[in-house]
């Protein structure tokens, strides 16, 4: 898998974020935070500590789940392993601020997919921060293709967000 941002330089400089931090009280974000998914769930899976903080028969829905997610068709290019695969990437916003989205591609074109993990309902504030993401990243030579928030719950919900043309 390509990977961006290794090292200093590039597009957004500074040295690229990897691992699995913890974000949940099952794992299941350790895993979809992961830059190695899908080419490597097992591997994601072993780094995260879901296997310890859950049953055998929760672990193996929590892989089912992992990989519902890294398979669904409206979200194979946050998982292409040729796109350029940014995780937890800070950036600053106008005001100086930096954010982190959960993950964010960008294809050899300069296209952009961004993403956004979510856990619990829908609420529009999940729009206007995946939309304060793309106005950081809609920069210089990139396009915002596509905006997708992410819940996963059980089961998983998947909700695009309008971008602007």
């Amino acid at each position: 898998m390509r990977r961006g941002g290794e090292g200093r330089g590039g597009f957004f400089g500074g040295k690229k974020k990897r691992g699995y931090e913890r974000r949940g009280s099952d794992g299941r974000a350790d895993v979809c935070w992961s830059d190695q998914v899908p080419q490597d769930i097992d591997n994601a899976l072993s780094q995260s500590n879901a296997k310890t903080l859950l049953s055998s028969s929760k672990f193996t829905e929590l892989k089912t789940q992992v990989k519902d997610l890294v398979g669904h068709k409206g979200l194979r290019s946050f998982f292409d392993p040729a796109n350029n695969v940014y995780c937890e990437r800070p950036l600053l916003t106008e005001t100086g601020e930096v954010i982190r989205p959960d993950r964010f591609v960008i294809t050899k074109n300069n296209d952009v997919f961004l993403l956004d993990y979510k856990t619990g309902v829908h609420k529009k504030n999940h729009e206007s921060q995946i939309d304060e993401y793309a106005r950081a990243l809609n920069k210089g030579t990139v396009k915002i293709k596509q905006k997708t928030l992410v819940y996963i719950n059980s089961p998983i919900t998947i909700k695009n967000i309008k971008t602007s043309s």
